[in-house]
């Protein structure tokens, strides 16, 4: 996975308005490219998310790892 991609993809999702937890989403979204949502969302638990709650979060984590399995075809 290519922590390049990832911005994009939370910003695609709309997944962070103020960018409060932005480094930590984004880190933990690429280290955890290989898990289903559920476990996504366990994993984003440690990053606080003040503006848009979770859900857009883990979409932009679903995208990126669609996006690399895409990639890796």
């Amino acid at each position: 996975m290519r922590i390049a991609s990832c911005p994009k993809e939370i910003w695609d999702a709309k997944a962070f308005q103020c960018g409060f937890c932005l480094a930590g989403t984004v880190l933990c979204t690429v280290a955890s490219s290989n898990m289903d949502d559920a476990d996504l969302a366990t994993a984003q638990a440690g990053n606080l998310c003040r503006c848009t709650g979770y859900q857009n979060i883990v979409a932009a984590g679903t995208a990126l790892r669609n996006a690399d399995r895409d990639d890796d075809s």
